[in-house]
């Protein structure tokens, strides 16, 4: 196998994926192969200091932002989840109100269901 092969992506083949990019020197550009490079969930980080100065402390600050960025993605999950889950209960009980209806359209006998039930 060749040693210096790479994926489609651009890493080598078993590296995991980036999760944290940080561009240096302000620039906030990126070429091409660099985007290939980098998933599709990977925070992008943009700092004014220049490669050879940067410190501990800017480190932690992308650390940081990562971080913020994916508390942010894992609230944001939340709340799609809870809006999906409550979809999904008004669907079930628009489906059981239609059931009834045709129930008693049909001259059926209805047992009247109690709060919570489904």
């Amino acid at each position: 196998s060749d040693e210096t092969a790479t994926t489609r992506e651009g890493r080598k083949p078993g590296a995991p994926p980036v999760d944290l990019l940080i561009r240096t020197s302000g620039e906030t550009r990126l070429s091409d192969f660099m985007l290939w490079g980098i998933s599709g969930h990977a925070v992008l980080c943009f700092q004014e200091v220049l490669w050879p100065d940067f410190s501990f402390t800017d480190m932690c600050y992308a650390v940081w932002t990562y971080q913020r960025s994916a508390e942010h993605s894992l609230g944001g999950r939340a709340r799609y989840e809870a809006a999906r889950a409550d979809a999904e209960a008004e669907r079930r009980e628009r489906r059981t109100v239609e059931a009834e209806r045709a129930a008693r359209a049909n001259g059926e006998t209805i047992v009247e269901r109690t709060s919570g039930e489904t």
